[in-house]
């Protein structure tokens, strides 16, 4: 999260309580993305893919969204990319896993 609010653009982070379903807490972090494809998704969690290759910054190595899976998964959480075809904008969702 600290990613996106430093580097984001039109950041918006989101809360929603459990609800009678037994859905439970969802975080869900909703950013600008329009250079993500589809085909980009499923990478986003893969250690040290970084979607702008020619970004030379040492201090990013591709590794703080596997890093939240990680510790997501360890609570038996999950986190999820999701961005419709159409829209510019990605959002990151985190939730109770239901398994």
């Amino acid at each position: 999260m600290k990613a996106d609010l430093k580097h984001g653009t039109n950041v918006e982070v989101t809360l929603k309580a459990a609800d009678s379903n037994g859905t439970g807490p969802t975080i869900c972090i909703t950013n600008a993305a329009s250079s993500l494809n589809q085909e980009d998704l499923p990478k986003l969690f893969d250690r040290f893919w970084r979607g702008d290759v020619s970004r030379k910054e040492s201090n990013h190595c591709g590794l703080g969204l596997p890093v939240a899976r990680a510790c997501a998964e360890s609570m038996n959480w999950m986190i999820q990319a999701i961005k419709r075809p159409d829209d510019e904008y990605m959002k990151m969702c985190i939730k109770p896993s239901m398994d």
